[in-house]
């Protein structure tokens, strides 16, 4: 059993719908009760794979809701890659890319279909974050894929974190930036405790205001 699906298991109990964003899915996982009561948000970081997109497609279809997936900075420099545009790939990011080749049209859709920041009301989806003081129709593509810290570069570990800041109506639920706990702001949350690496995959259900969490079957990738 993945990470992902002992995480699952524990939220459906419950019968909580869940948001999902997690790299290491490899198969579709039964839907036990994921459809109304509550509402969960996971966030794990990693390179998406043909497999995962298979998955959310599915999800999407036999639940006929929205879109659970934000767009995160591996999906917007492959999408942009597939639009001809030049961009510099990872090693990782151009083994997706290839993945991709098999069914292009296919895959490229479903990355131009997901959106940067998904709205829960009292809560804000987004991967890494928001550049604080900026409206949400002004952020900038890299900041809501990459930030991290304020200043030129919001991919930098190094400086003021961009949600110790942030002061906006809706609490930020966010990625990105793995950490062995969630990272807390006065109206932000960050949910990577770096499952890629071997830590823990969490969840925050809205509704309650809790964390669940479960520890990581396998570390994924070297920790950068």
């Amino acid at each position: 059993m993945s990470c992902l699906n002992a995480l699952i298991a524990r939220l459906t109990e419950s019968g909580i719908g869940t948001i999902l964003n997690d790299p290491h899915l490899r198969k579709f996982f039964p839907q036990h009760r994921l459809s109304t009561i509550r509402r969960a948000v996971v966030h794990d970081h990693d390179v998406k794979s043909v497999a995962r997109i298979i998955l959310v497609e599915r999800l999407k279809t036999r639940l006929k809701i929205g879109p659970i997936v934000p767009a995160d900075n591996h999906d917007r420099k492959i999408r942009q890659k597939l639009r001809g545009e030049p961009m510099r790939l990872t090693k990782e990011q151009r083994k997706t890319l290839v993945e991709l080749e098999r069914d292009r049209e296919r895959y490229a859709a479903y990355l131009r279909s997901l959106p940067y920041t998904i709205d829960l009301g009292s809560h804000l989806v987004v991967h890494a974050g928001v550049r604080p003081g900026v409206s949400l129709e002004e952020q900038m593509a890299s900041d809501l894929t990459e930030i991290r810290t304020m200043g030129a570069d919001p991919s930098r570990r190094r400086g003021l974190p961009w949600y110790k800041v942030y002061q906006g109506r809706q609490t930020v639920l966010f990625g990105h930036w793995p950490s062995e706990r969630p990272r807390r702001g006065p109206n932000a949350i960050g949910l990577d405790t770096a499952c890629v690496y071997g830590g823990r995959l969490t969840a925050f259900i809205v509704d309650i205001q809790e964390f669940v969490s479960v520890e990581a079957r396998d570390q994924y990738a070297k920790k950068r």
